[in-house]
């Protein structure tokens, strides 16, 4: 649900079966990722200017700016048709 939100939002339109499987798939994979690598979960998240809230699992949360950083770099994000 929150892949298929952020996808809306970012790009107009409800992403197809196809591409919520890919973003689907993509958070999975991104969980798995900063659970088994938790120093990276921290160095990604220290990136920028904000600071993060501290309440907020930092697993989750860097999976999720992962999952953004891919919605955002679509063609469709940069350019709506």
């Amino acid at each position: 649900a929150r892949a298929g939100w952020l996808f809306k939002s970012v790009c107009g339109r409800p992403p197809t079966d196809k591409e919520s499987a890919i973003l689907v798939q993509l958070l999975i994979e991104q969980r798995e990722f900063f659970n088994a690598n938790r120093a990276d979960s921290t160095k990604l998240l220290a990136v920028g200017e904000a600071k993060h809230d501290l309440q907020l699992d930092p697993v989750e949360l860097a999976a999720a700016t992962v999952l953004a950083t891919a919605i955002f770099n679509l063609d469709e994000a940069v350019m709506r048709r």
